[in-house]
């Protein structure tokens, strides 16, 4: 059963209590995002994690028009990686089909997710669940 934890104008995140999957669905808002709040919605996110003690996680970031800065991917390193404490985890990034826009997220996600955590890239849902319950 598909829980919804969390819902904005920027993202929703579920969580699926049946396959232990936690779901971060982010949103084509996320252009007009402030530093700020993308900040909280990955507060947001690793709170729910841990509380969740998720280790296997989608991020469909096909939506996610932030930019990353430099800056904002020392935060994501510091404040966030660095704090979430579930071990042995599983994450199954969804990423843009544009070419220019997958070199992006790919290049932030190799340098905010250096942790040793594993992590892998898709096209559907559907791959990424295959993978994560594998």
């Amino acid at each position: 059963m598909m829980k919804i934890l969390h819902k904005d104008q920027f993202s929703e995140m579920l969580f699926d209590e049946q396959k232990g999957i936690f779901y971060h669905n982010m949103f084509p808002e996320t252009k007009n995002m402030e530093e700020e709040d993308f900040k909280e919605m990955l507060i947001t996110w690793k709170n729910f994690v841990n509380l969740y003690k998720a280790d296997k996680a989608t991020i469909d970031s096909k939506n996610l028009f932030f930019p990353m800065t430099p800056e904002i991917q020392q935060w994501i390193v510091d404040e966030i990686n660095a704090k979430v404490t579930i071990e042995n985890t599983k994450t199954a990034f969804l990423m843009p089909e544009d070419f220019i826009l997958t070199l992006a997220a790919e290049q932030y996600i190799d340098e905010a997710n250096d942790t040793g955590r594993e992590t892998r890239y898709f096209s559907t849902i559907e791959e990424a669940e295959d993978w994560l319950l594998s």
